[in-house]
């Protein structure tokens, strides 16, 4: 196992994707930090979390690297489920 700290705004659904390349690694990191009590928990900057030698979806991570795709929410406005109202889809 490893130790990461958390980026300003970042989710768990962020990390999961970053360190283990699927939303399911959302599971893992709930079963391995204790301080987390469901997959809905919010993190903050600076926590430390447990992420296992583990990689649920390789392609995924591997691609997430070289092409410097933002998991932090806000953090370039693009990136993992990014969309905008009134831009990519309408609300009525």
């Amino acid at each position: 196992m490893q130790i990461i700290k958390v980026k300003h705004n970042q989710s768990l659904a962020d990390i999961a994707i970053q360190e283990y390349g699927s939303i399911e690694g959302l599971f893992l990191l709930v079963d391995d930090n204790p301080t987390l009590n469901g997959i809905t928990d919010n993190v903050f900057f600076g926590d430390e979390l447990q992420i296992r030698d583990k990689t649920i979806n390789a392609q995924m991570k591997e691609y997430l690297v070289p092409h410097d795709i933002a998991t932090v929410k806000g953090a370039r406005g693009e990136g993992i489920g990014y969309m905008r109202i009134g831009t990519d889809f309408i609300v009525s």
